[in-house]
């Protein structure tokens, strides 16, 4: 069909467009009254949710304050944050009151200055510097485990050294063995030294009087001195020993035996097998996990085969008794079972005397290490007599050593020897070191006088001019299967993820320490991981005893390796990632990765101190070195870059051309929960760093500064959460009016109102909400309205807070007021959600249902309007096409026209 293609007919020159627009208009006026009227509905429905959010925000303000945990919320203040600062833990909700505490001293880390040193740019002499983490044989015991557990009641001594001179210890604040001993040996006021002697202390005074007392008293009522088994001392002779105050008791930790090693016990298999006098079948002992200590494991014991096996702590309280209750000429034993070491962890694998089976020594000592804990776990072996020659040619023979079970043991039998040869712990604190005192020039000689060869073993076999021999370390093992991962590194533990293993015949294998349902959480535990991937390696602890080894089976022309899985760092946790080396084992060259704590630095003949200083400090092994000029020669400074206690360095420089003199000793820092007034009944608690958490449930506390002064944390209930969550419903509540009033306003000067004007539900709204925020409230105890907790309502219907009312309630009355707000039934919170609810809810709500309704009418107004769309647009086609055919009829008639014009009369023809 033809249509207008200008807005002017070509033939008529009619503006037919304009005319159809004209048209169009007057026939569009229905239409375009109910575009406008659905405009208005829209802008209705808008105003309408706008008044609903409101009312949701509303109900969420309301919401805040129906959490009962606003009403406990706590501020927490120091008395002298400068010493002690104390903040809240995240979530924490400690209960109020005053708390003192001591910040008795900081963290520190260990810091070593060495001897004189050439310079910078001058060879430091060749050698071999060795450093770890722990692996003393002297180290530390706490106090806290003396006295069956109980520990030392700690306060004030008084020790009098044989000339009548007494001075006064303070051991308030001492938390282990060392720190008693550095109390009494700091004191310059008597002439007196103390030492550990295996489970007691001793004293031994040097004043040389043959006349005085050596005497240890209480100061005041303390019982100090009691608990440290010194309270009996009261002697003529130089050396006092005092009473045993470490021995085994029933709620022992079995982690605490075997020289804190622990005993490994099998979660799924027998661990024990006992054989009997009278040949009767053997009894599998199966621990079943759930022993932690050592009254729970001699009771799992007894409870097996009452009739015939009984075990108990021995007499001396240092050893674990086995008795066969059986008769006969059989061979009394125990065994581990399926590859385990519980009978080595317990000692118990000694032969039987009279049908008793007497373990080794559980327990170290109070300043020493168990001679079967040495060379990493395996043991010195039977050690049995020296012969020892010093340089002045007098000798002894026989010097015994069997009955040492530490090696304090160790350095007493030698220091029995009458010759002029003294046994001490070396300067590096890693073995025993022999002195020759009786300045002679011949040979010192140490020698084997048994079948065991006791000075091989203990590596002070000597034969030369030398004043001394040095056994260097004798590996003391530090960590075994059952050591917990959370406890390595210092204790910052490992990252419990995954490595691979790649054996030697490129058969790779990945451990996952974080499995599903479970996590290994031991040393044990990754060791059998590692053992079970079905791979050619084995993993076992290390020969020095300080982590892990894994040695290649396959024997293939690759080399074993470990990698990460990912970004994790498991195995660099864990000392094993990288490739192996070969090493000699059994007379074969073998891939392994040793995962040792200990650090080796080799000193080449050409190196300078600056050489040392980078070598160490590339190792990135928490050990920082620095030079050091002390006006006359350069010294090497070491210090550990983490602090805390067990973060001590061990160095070893024995093998090198100068020595380490420590500075600053490694320590924890020490709270004393309570005022040093009273310490003896006060609790002691450290920290590998400042920080102190869950001293008090719910309060982190950070050391400053220490001081001798108690401070003061009050801990005290704050209304601050809940001025504002009750500040937060008062805006939501004014949003609301604002709202309302900017919604239904009336203008009489122009005659203009807002849009939702005369709006019933907005009427309703209003006039429930003063209603609520007016009433009284009932059955919800003593605070029944709004006004009484400080929301007023003004004139123009607003709310305001006063804040000092709100406080004053709170302090007299918070349970009132949380019962007010959150009480199920009658409660603010309750009545508040249930009006928004009716007013503003998801479902059947007044403005819910008002939203709803507009929807409709917009929806019906839309197809209508679509409608009448549809016919003004053939209304318009029409008339255009009418125009159309006018057009077509006016042109038409013109070449009608034109044709007539065109005749000619013609005339009449003629005969």
């Amino acid at each position: 069909m033809g249509q207008i293609q200008s807005n002017i007919g070509l033939i008529t020159g009619f503006p037919i467009v304009d005319t159809v627009d004209q048209l169009m208009e007057i026939s569009a006026r229905p239409r375009d009254l109910l575009v406008s009227r659905n405009a208005q509905l829209q802008n209705e429905q808008i105003a309408v949710t706008q008044l609903t959010s409101l009312l949701v925000s509303l109900q969420g303000a309301a919401g805040t304050l129906n959490d009962a945990d606003i009403f406990d919320v706590k501020s927490v203040s120091s008395s002298d944050s400068s010493l002690l600062a104390a903040s809240l833990t995240n979530g924490g909700n400690p209960a109020t009151g005053s708390y003192q505490f001591t910040p008795v001293r900081q963290a520190r880390s260990q810091q070593l200055i060495s001897s004189a040193l050439p310079e910078l740019d001058e060879p430091v002499g060749t050698g071999t510097l060795t450093f770890q983490f722990g692996g003393f044989v002297d180290g530390d015991t706490a106090l806290d485990q003396l006295n069956g557990g109980e520990g030392v009641r700690r306060g004030e001594i008084r020790i009098t050294d044989r000339t009548g001179s007494s001075a006064t210890i303070d051991l308030r604040f001492a938390m282990t063995v060392d720190d008693v001993l550095n109390a009494i040996n700091s004191s310059t006021a008597i002439n007196v030294t103390a030492d550990a002697n295996g489970d007691s202390f001793r004293l031994t005074d040097h004043s040389s009087s043959a006349a005085g007392i050596l005497s240890v008293q209480e100061v005041g009522t303390g019982k100090t001195a009691e608990d440290l088994g010194l309270e009996s001392i009261q002697t003529s002779n130089n050396v006092a020993t005092g009473d045993d105050v470490l021995q085994l008791y029933d709620s022992l930790k079995l982690s605490r035996l075997n020289g804190d090693n622990g005993v490994q016990i099998s979660d799924v298999l027998a661990d024990l097998r006992v054989t009997f006098r009278d040949g009767s079948s053997d009894l599998d002992i199966d621990f079943d996990g759930s022993e932690t200590t050592l009254g729970e494991l001699v009771a799992a014991i007894n409870t097996t085969a009452p009739a015939r096996l009984s075990a108990q702590i021995s007499v001396d309280r240092d050893h674990i008794q086995l008795t066969d209750l059986t008769t006969g000429t059989e061979t009394f034993s125990v065994t581990s079972l399926f590859g385990g070491t519980t009978a080595e962890d317990l000692g118990l694998i000694n032969s039987a005397n009279a049908g008793v089976i007497t373990s080794d020594r559980l327990q170290r000592g109070l300043k020493t290490a168990l001679l079967r804990n040495l060379k990493g776990g395996s043991g010195i072996g039977d050690l049995g007599y020296l012969f020892l020659q010093n340089r002045s040619g007098e000798n002894n023979a026989y010097t015994y050593l069997s009955n040492s079970e530490t090696v304090q043991d160790l350095i007493e039998e030698i220091n029995n020897n009458p010759i002029r040869i003294v046994a001490r712990v070396n300067d590096a604190r890693n073995g025993i070191i022999l002195e020759d005192t009786s300045g002679g020039t011949g040979h010192l000689i140490v020698g084997n006088a048994d079948a065991t060869n006791s000075a091989d073993a203990l590596g002070i076999a000597v034969d030369a001019a030398v004043d001394s021999i040095n056994s260097g370390t004798l590996d003391l093992q530090v960590v075994s299967e059952n050591t917990l991962l959370a406890s390595l590194n210092g204790g910052g533990g490992i990252e419990l993820e995954s490595f691979i293993i790649t054996d030697t015949n490129g058969n790779a294998g990945a451990v996952k320490l974080n499995g599903s349902g479970s996590e290994i959480t031991t040393l044990g535990g990754v060791i059998e991981a590692v053992n079970s991937i079905g791979i050619a390696v084995q993993a076992r602890i290390n020969d020095t005893g300080d982590g892990l080894l894994l040695i290649d089976t396959a024997g293939g022309p690759e080399t074993l390796s470990v990698n990460e899985v990912g970004s994790a760092t498991t195995a660099a946790d864990l000392k094993i990632l990288g490739n192996a080396v070969e090493v000699d084992i059994g007379g074969n060259l073998t891939h392994v990765i040793d995962g040792s704590a200990r650090h080796t630095v080799f000193i080449d003949s050409d190196d300078t101190v600056g050489d040392l200083i980078t070598r160490i400090n590339d190792l990135e092994a928490g050990v920082t070195a620095n030079s050091v000029f002390d006006g006359q020669s350069n010294r090497l400074s070491l210090f550990g870059s983490v602090t805390g206690s067990r973060n001590g360095l061990l160095i070893d420089t024995s093998d090198t051309g100068f020595t380490l003199q420590e500075i600053a000793k490694a320590q924890d820092a020490i709270l004393l929960f309570g005022s040093p007034e009273v310490a003896a009944v006060s609790v002691l608690v450290s920290s590998a760093n400042n920080t102190f958490s869950q001293v008090v449930s719910g309060l982190d506390l950070i050391i400053n500064e220490s001081a001798t002064d108690a401070v003061t944390i009050n801990v005290a209930n704050t209304h601050s959460t809940l001025t504002t969550a009750i500040t937060d419903l008062v805006a939501a509540y004014n949003a609301i009016i604002d709202n309302i009033d900017q919604a239904t306003f009336f203008n009489e000067a122009d005659n203009t109102t807002g849009i939702l004007f005369g709006s019933s539900e907005v009427l309703r709204v209003e006039t429930e909400l003063a209603r609520l925020i007016t009433r009284a409230f009932f059955g919800v105890g003593n605070i029944r309205s709004l006004e009484t907790v400080g929301i007023e309502i003004a004139d123009n219907g607003k709310l305001s807070l006063n804040s000092d009312q709100l406080n004053d309630i709170f302090q007299s009355d918070v349970d009132g007021l949380k019962q007010f707000f959150t009480d199920d039934t009658g409660g603010f919170f309750a009545k508040i959600d249930a009006l928004v609810e009716s007013l503003a809810g998801a479902d059947n709500s007044l403005l819910t249902n008002r939203s709803d309704a507009l929807s409709d009418t917009v929806e019906q107004n839309n197809n209508r309007i679509a409608f009448l769309n549809e016919r003004l647009n053939a209304e318009r086609e029409l008339l255009l096409n009418q125009f159309f055919q006018m057009e077509l009829a006016v042109a038409s008639l013109q070449d009608s026209l034109a044709a007539l014009n065109l005749l000619t009369v013609l005339p009449p023809l003629s005969i």
